[in-house]
């Protein structure tokens, strides 16, 4: 590198603007205009002797100079016996996909291991797995417990979890709710089939207008839900009234009845 100059401002008496401005273009070795060479000497040198330094350079045939209309490009001559042989620029393109496909490589293995690492940055540490354990634990014990009560209980052996009473109670309850369901389900048939007979629209645009949602529209179908016979039902039967019957089958128990 050529050895630094003073501070300060530099001019044809101060120095030597040739030498400064030759080593500058040569350094940085790239073209420049007088304003970019001014710029780049920090103003060092005014840009009126930038401009007749690098002319006269030019015509003495020490630097290179290119005219695009008014604008002049100035750069350092270039030697020709740097160049690099055709064998030699055949071997750095060589070089240059080798290295890149070792790039796509590193660039790959650095995608997997960073999605490890976000696997491993989610996974919850040691001394959190340790606490999710003992709740874990806990739970278990609890089933556990739970589970052994409900087998003694089906084996006969300890108190039953639910007494015949309940259990009679819940029948009822469940019969209630189902003949109730099969009475609106009817009640509803009726009423739309009644409204609709009339309207020129189709049923199914209606109901959707409306908002109206069947059982099937759910996932619930009244078949799935099995008819239970409530104990004291089963109790009068063969005492000369019969059991209540509800769904299909209730049009046809009554037809069946006979009056005492």
């Amino acid at each position: 590198m050529p050895p630094k100059r003073k501070s300060g401002s530099a001019s044809a008496a101060d120095g030597d603007p040739e030498q400064l401005i030759l080593e500058y273009l040569t350094r940085n070795n790239r073209p420049f205009g007088a304003t970019d060479v001014a710029t780049g000497l920090r103003n060092t040198v005014s840009k009126t002797i930038v401009s007749k330094t690098l002319a006269a350079l030019a015509d003495r045939g020490e630097i290179t100079c290119k005219t695009f209309g008014k604008s002049s490009i100035y750069f350092p001559l270039q030697n020709d016996d740097d160049a690099e042989s055709p064998d030699d620029l055949s071997k750095m393109d060589q070089e240059i996909t080798d290295l890149s496909g070792k790039a796509d490589e590193l660039k790959a293995a650095i995608a997997s291991m960073s999605k490890e690492l976000a696997s491993l940055n989610a996974s919850l540490p040691t001394t959190d797995l340790a606490v999710q354990v003992a709740i874990l634990t806990d739970a278990n014990d609890v089933a556990e417990s739970r589970l052994t009560s409900l087998r003694r209980a089906a084996e006969g052996d300890g108190e039953p979890l639910v007494t015949a009473a309940d259990r009679a109670a819940a029948m009822t309850r469940h019969a209630t709710m189902r003949k109730a369901w099969v009475k609106r389900r009817r009640m509803f048939k009726d009423m739309w089939d009644l409204i609709t007979e009339n309207v020129p629209r189709k049923p199914a645009e209606l109901m959707d207008e409306l908002g109206i949602e069947t059982d099937e529209m759910v996932g619930v179908e009244l078949a799935s839900i099995p008819e239970v016979v409530p104990p004291a039902a089963e109790g009068r039967k063969g005492k000369g009234r019969a059991p209540p019957v509800v769904g299909k089958g209730a049009a046809a128990s009554k037809k069946r009845r006979v009056r005492a």
